[in-house]
């Protein structure tokens, strides 16, 4: 599964828009709308210094991102 699709259904699911997630993790908006790009090509889904963020804001279990993204990759 794509990252950013993954992302943007989590958000949906938890029912944060990318201004709140933005506030959470201390990101800009515009720089979260540049992470959930599906068409970028390193999303911070990708990336391990942010993923511990996006995890705890989303609502995820701690190495799920990293775990979705070997499989992408």
């Amino acid at each position: 599964m794509d990252l950013a699709l993954f992302a943007w259904n989590r958000l949906k699911q938890v029912r944060l828009g990318q201004r709140n997630l933005a506030r959470a993790t201390r990101m800009t908006k515009s720089y979260i709308t540049h992470l959930l790009a599906t068409n970028s090509p390193e999303t911070a889904l990708r990336r391990t210094d942010m993923q511990d963020q996006l995890e705890r804001v989303l609502r995820l279990p701690q190495g799920q991102l990293a775990k979705l993204a070997d499989l992408q990759r």
